[in-house]
């Protein structure tokens, strides 16, 4: 049986299309945009998150939303959220989105978050932080050998 791959995987599988098909080592392209969502009451972390978003994509805009969902015990949980977005066409540094996918999971573990929600290029993912933090889930995600 095939071996699924994480969320992760899928994320950065899905952000570095393009450059695989141009087969372009030196190219990051990105043919849409990153949306994250990130509860509002986190300041810090939303900071943080903030300035990882700006560093890898050059910029961002933001607004306030509110994020849902059902709980264990099937009640509907509701609290506000700052909803982050990026878009851009190309840059040539794929270390910057690795840089920034640990923040973002870095943060949401910080913030004792079971789970954080990233869209990029209308595919949606909701990943568990600690499950990425533990190991070199990054550089297996990557393709690249553990040394």
């Amino acid at each position: 049986m095939a071996e699924q791959k994480s969320d992760l995987e899928k994320i950065l599988e899905k952000m570095y299309s393009q450059a695989k098909k141009k087969k372009e080592e030196s190219i990051f392209c990105l043919r849409g945009n990153v949306l994250v969502s990130f509860p509002s009451a986190f300041e810090k972390e939303l900071d943080e998150i903030k300035r990882a978003m700006n560093e890898a994509f050059g910029g961002l805009t933001e607004w306030k939303g509110e994020g849902c969902w059902v709980s264990p015990e099937n009640e509907l949980v509701c609290e506000p959220v700052m909803v982050l977005y990026s878009a851009h066409n190309c840059f040539k540094d794929k270390e910057k989105a690795v840089k920034f996918l640990e923040k973002l999971l870095k943060m949401g573990e910080e913030a004792k978050q079971e789970s954080v929600f990233i869209n990029t290029e209308g595919v949606s993912f909701i990943v568990s932080p600690k499950s990425f933090l533990k190991g070199d889930k990054l550089a297996f995600a990557l393709g690249e050998k553990k040394k």
